[in-house]
């Protein structure tokens, strides 16, 4: 059943689904046997759970972002494009972006 629902799943998703069965039978050998029935890289496996504390951190500070971002869009009132919200946040509250970063929040 997983095998034919393996193609529609993200990547992350079948790192997590290994990881769990691994940890929850005792299949620690059994790595590279799981990667390669669900299609998936061995290295991938082991660079997506290396690197889970550098993309927690990373969505935390997006989300700080966001909230800024959005103070400075609801400022006075009235919304306002990227180049406004790029503008107040330098000026009023000495917070440098890229325009590209406030118009993806």
């Amino acid at each position: 059943m997983v095998l034919n629902k393996g193609k529609d799943l993200e990547p992350s998703c079948i790192f997590k689904l290994i990881n769990y069965t691994i940890e929850s039978n005792g299949f620690k050998s059994m790595v590279r046997y799981f990667c390669e029935l669900l299609h998936v890289s061995r290295s991938g496996y082991y660079s997506y759970f290396h690197a889970d504390t550098t993309r927690m951190a990373r969505e935390q500070t997006d989300l700080a972002a966001k909230e800024l971002i959005m103070k400075a869009f609801d400022r006075r009132g009235y919304k306002k494009g990227s180049r406004s919200i790029k503008m107040v946040l330098e000026n009023e509250l000495s917070i440098i972006y890229s325009i590209k970063k406030s118009a993806e929040s």
